[in-house]
């Protein structure tokens, strides 16, 4: 793979998230100008609620589920929770038309602190994903 391609720039962005490299993560991300998502959560990682409300508020304007799963995270870990909210809502009612993952929907119930419905949605995942 070509290091240099904006996709793989990107995938950086997530692996240095990943790694709790927030700093670099922002740095990345900035650079590529791709998925929003991963900067809101280093900067919600980071303290920095201004800038992660300003990329989460772009990355919002995605209809990708995985996307706005990630930005409802970063609201949650902000203290903007109607905003996560929201964007959950959004994904709940796409899954009436598409298959989502319900890891993604687990995902923003823990960042919100309802772990109940976030083990409930980690079960469903599950179960629909073994055979």
């Amino acid at each position: 793979m070509d290091p240099l391609v904006p996709s793989a720039q990107g995938d950086l962005a997530w692996f240095l998230f990943e790694a709790k490299r927030y700093s670099e993560c922002v740095e990345t991300g900035k650079a590529v100008r791709g998925d929003e998502s991963a900067l809101a959560l280093c900067h919600a990682k980071l303290g920095q609620r201004d800038e992660a409300l300003a990329a989460a508020g772009r990355a919002a304007q995605s209809s990708n589920p995985v996307i706005l799963g990630r930005t409802a995270t970063a609201y949650a870990i902000i203290g903007s929770k109607d905003r996560a909210e929201v964007l959950l809502g959004q994904m709940l009612e796409q899954m009436q038309q598409r298959y989502i993952c319900g890891f993604n929907v687990a995902t923003v119930y823990a960042a919100l602190g309802d772990k109940d419905k976030a083990f409930a949605w980690l079960e469903k995942a599950f179960v629909q994903r073994s055979d």
